[in-house]
C-alpha cells in the first residue's frame, strides 16, 4: 500500500488522513461539492486538470429535468443543459454528471467523471493536456473552408468536398506545443491548400503546402508558434 496507513494508536491520525487526500485531490476535481450543493444549485470541486486550472463554481440547475453536466475540453468551463449535444459530443466536451431534478431539489445522481467519454476517463482527445488518451476521431469535413482550432488536436480531418479547399491555422487560436492535428484530402478532385497566420510551417522536404487528391499530412506543434507539417503534399515544380 503506497498511501499512508492509519495505525493502532496513532498520534494526530487527521494528519495522515489529510495527507493522504491531498494525493488523491485530482481525482476530486469537477466532483459534487456537498458544502455548496443545495436545492437546485449544484457546487463542484475545482483542481487541476490537464494543466487547466479548474476553479470551484455552482451551477443554477433547471427545476423537473434531466440535466447533463459538461466541461469543454479545450477550456474546462463546466456547463449543464438539458441537451445532449455537448455530451455527445466527446471531441469538444468531456462528461462529469447526470442529474434529474424535481421542484426544488436533485433527485437522482449519475457520476460519469471515469470512462469513456469522461473527464477522468478514456477520453478520444485531449486539447491542452486534458486527462485520458485513445483513438484519434474521424471527423468528416464537407465545407470548402475550416479554420483549426486546439478543439481539433488529435483528430483526423477527411476533406470530402471536390472543390478546391483551404484550411487555416490561427495564432489568436492558442495552440500549445506537442498538438498534432491529421488531415486527409479524401475528395476525387480540388486540392487542400494548409494557410497559417502567425505561424511557422515547415513543409516536407521537396513539398508544398497543398495536399491533392489522396494526401494526407499530420502537423505538429513544436512551440506555439511553430509546426512541422510531414506526410504526402503536393511536390514542388
Amino acid at each position: 500500500m503506497n498511501l499512508q496507513p492509519w495505525l493502532p494508536a496513532q498520534d494526530s491520525p487527521e494528519v495522515i488522513v489529510n495527507e493522504n487526500f491531498e494525493a488523491l485531490s485530482h481525482i476530486a476535481t469537477f466532483a459534487k461539492d456537498p458544502i455548496t450543493t443545495t436545492g437546485l444549485t449544484w457546487g463542484y470541486i475545482g483542481g487541476r486538470w490537464g494543466g487547466v486550472l479548474i476553479p470551484s463554481g455552482t451551477l443554477t440547475l433547471a427545476a423537473n429535468k434531466t440535466l447533463y453536466i459538461t466541461a469543454s475540453r479545450s477550456s474546462g468551463v463546466v456547463g449543464v443543459s438539458d441537451s445532449t449535444a455537448a455530451w455527445d459530443n466527446e471531441v469538444e466536451h468531456a462528461r462529469i454528471y447526470k442529474v434529474a431534478t424535481a421542484t426544488s431539489t436533485v433527485t437522482s445522481v449519475e457520476d460519469y467523471r471515469a470512462g469513456a467519454g469522461g473527464v477522468h476517463g478514456i477520453t478520444t482527445t485531449a486539447p491542452s493536456g486534458s486527462g485520458g488518451g485513445g483513438a484519434s476521431p474521424v471527423v468528416p469535413i464537407a465545407t470548402t473552408s475550416y479554420a483549426i482550432t486546439p478543439s481539433d488536436a488529435g483528430n483526423y480531418m477527411r476533406f470530402t468536398a471536390t472543390a478546391e479547399k483551404t484550411v487555416t491555422l490561427d495564432v489568436a487560436a492558442g495552440f500549445a506545443a506537442g498538438q498534432e492535428y491529421h488531415l486527409a484530402n479524401r475528395a476525387t478532385s480540388g486540392d487542400l491548400g494548409l494557410f497559417a497566420i502567425g505561424i511557422a510551417l515547415n513543409a516536407p522536404k521537396g513539398g508544398l503546402m497543398s495536399l491533392e487528391p489522396k494526401d494526407t499530412v499530420t502537423v505538429k506543434f513544436v512551440t506555439p508558434t511553430e509546426a512541422d507539417v510531414f506526410g504526402s503534399t503536393k511536390v514542388a515544380p
